[in-house]
C-alpha cells in the first residue's frame, strides 16, 4: 500500500552507539523519536499512569439510580483545577467524543462491551496524547480516563461518566477562560 497515511518503516542498523534504530513515519505528523532512544523511566512512567487504580469509581448514591452530587460537583471541580493548564481545544478532542457515545448509549445502542471497547480508546488517546510531541495533555488526563476505563461497565455507569466530564468541562472553563 502506497499513498497518504501508510506507514513507512526504515531501519538504520549503522546507528551510532550499534544500536539497530526504528523510526516510524506516517499521517499522524511525520517521524517519530528511535524507539532506541526511550528511556526506562519514562516506559515506566506511562505504564504507572496506565495502570487501573485499586478501587472502582463509584458513580451513583446509595439509591443505586441517583448519580452522585459531588461527582458533578467537588470531584469535578477539583479534576478542572488539575486540568486547568489544558487548552479548552484540547479537552474538546476528548469530550465531545464522549457525548457522541452518551448519545448511542442513551438510545440503548450500544451494550456493555461495547462501552467498554469504547472506554479502553479513551484511555489510549489520552496516554498517545500525553506521550506526543509538542503541546501534551497533564499526566493527571490520563490517570482520569484510566480510573474510569477500569469502572464503567454499563451503559448507565457511561452515561454517568458523561456527565461527570460534562461538569469537569463546565468548570474547566471556569478555570480556564481561554
Amino acid at each position: 500500500m502506497k499513498g497518504k497515511g501508510h506507514q513507512q518503516h526504515a531501519s538504520r542498523p549503522g546507528a551510532p552507539g550499534g544500536e539497530h534504530r526504528t523510526q516510524v513515519g506516517g499521517s499522524f505528523g511525520g517521524a517519530r523519536a528511535p524507539v532506541a532512544d526511550r528511556g526506562a523511566g519514562e516506559e515506566s512512567e506511562v505504564a504507572a499512569l496506565l495502570r487501573p487504580p485499586a478501587q472502582k469509581e463509584t458513580y451513583f448514591a446509595a439509591n443505586g439510580k441517583t448519580i452522585r452530587t459531588a461527582l458533578l460537583d467537588e470531584e469535578a471541580q477539583a479534576m478542572a483545577e488539575k486540568l486547568k493548564e489544558l487548552p479548552n481545544t484540547q479537552l474538546r478532542r476528548f469530550y465531545d467524543p464522549v457525548v457522541a457515545l452518551r448519545l448511542r448509549a442513551q438510545a440503548g445502542k450500544l451494550d456493555a462491551e461495547q462501552i467498554k471497547a469504547e472506554m479502553a480508546m479513551m484511555k489510549a488517546r489520552a496516554a498517545y496524547a500525553y506521550r506526543r510531541p509538542g503541546l501534551k495533555v497533564p499526566a493527571e488526563l490520563v490517570k482520569f480516563f484510566t480510573k474510569h476505563a477500569a469502572s464503567v461497565d454499563s451503559p448507565e455507569k457511561f452515561v454517568a461518566f458523561a456527565r461527570h466530564f460534562e461538569a469537569i468541562v463546565a468548570y474547566h472553563r471556569v478555570h480556564n477562560p481561554q
